[in-house]
């Protein structure tokens, strides 16, 4: 199929058509997994210790002095990690003691409550190759690294015609001897399902001329679904159709049962089956 690109929003269930290489490194600093205070885990070698804060680093925010000996900082999940610090101690295990200062009774060591730079996604590293489906993890990813639009293979388009005057369509009175058309609505969901989409080209009557009439309209799809129509009855022209159009007819019948009578070709060069 033919590519396109489309806004990330309409992505969802789509086939990626390029390889996505990160643009940014994920998380892109590292940074706290936890509320607490981010230290330098040589302070902690005994516990308690008591603390000078410098400041409140909150998510969003840079820090704005580095940490040294004897003091740290408080720190939201999610914010940068100030220099100097090397772990981050959480607040249950905290003591505000007043004075700008604060008790922590926790062991540490380096990395302890942090997240580091490119620890999800490293930089210029293949996130997603070209083929894959973009499911809901998929498309999180890619908003993530800031990818707002995305190649992916146009959808194919598959025609789906009914057949029969017996069969009638959802909303219409039945007539003595007629059904409620399913199958066409059935297939629909299966085909939207698939990822293509489907396009309800009606009910054909029981009758050549009518029937090719009907598969002209079908010829805009890249693939055509017949139902009806294929078995050895007086009125089943389906068959009869496809070769009339001067197209191909690969097999007929298949070992299945019930479902015999399904038929393969080609109509106007498109791939075609014929459901029973």
């Amino acid at each position: 199929m033919p590519i396109e690109r489309v806004p990330l929003a309409l992505s969802y269930g789509r086939v990626l058509a390029e390889e996505v290489v990160s643009p940014r490194s994920i998380p892109p600093w590292d940074n706290s997994a936890m509320d607490g205070y981010a230290v330098l885990s040589s302070d902690l070698k005994t516990q308690p210790v008591v603390l000078s804060v410098l400041e409140t680093i909150a998510a969003g925010a840079m820090p704005t002095r580095p940490v040294t000996k004897g003091t740290c900082s408080k720190i939201m999940t999610g914010a940068p990690m100030p220099e100097g610090a090397d772990s981050v101690i959480i607040v249950e295990d905290s003591k505000d003691v007043g004075d700008g200062l604060v008790e922590l009774s926790e062991v540490s060591f380096p990395g302890k409550n942090v997240r580091e730079k490119g620890n999800d996604v490293a930089f210029g590293s293949t996130v997603l190759a070209v083929g894959h489906y973009l499911d809901a993890a998929a498309v999180g990813m890619l908003s993530s690294l800031g990818i707002s639009t995305v190649s992916v293979y146009q959808r194919p388009i598959v025609a789906i015609l009914s057949t029969g005057d017996e069969v009638v369509e959802v909303g219409n009175i039945l007539e003595e001897g007629q059904i409620y058309s399913s199958n066409n609505h059935t297939l629909a969901g299966l085909v939207a399902e698939a990822g293509a989409e489907p396009l309800d080209c009606g009910i054909a009557p029981d009758d050549p001329d009518g029937l090719k009439r009907c598969l002209d309209r079908c010829l805009r799809a890249d693939l055509i679904l017949t139902t009806g129509g294929v078995s050895m009855g007086d009125f089943d022209f389906v068959r009869e159709a496809l070769q009339a159009h001067g197209s191909s007819l690969d097999f007929w019948k298949v070992a299945i049962k019930p479902g015999k009578p399904l038929a393969y070709g080609t109509i106007g060069g498109k791939p075609a089956f014929g459901l029973p």
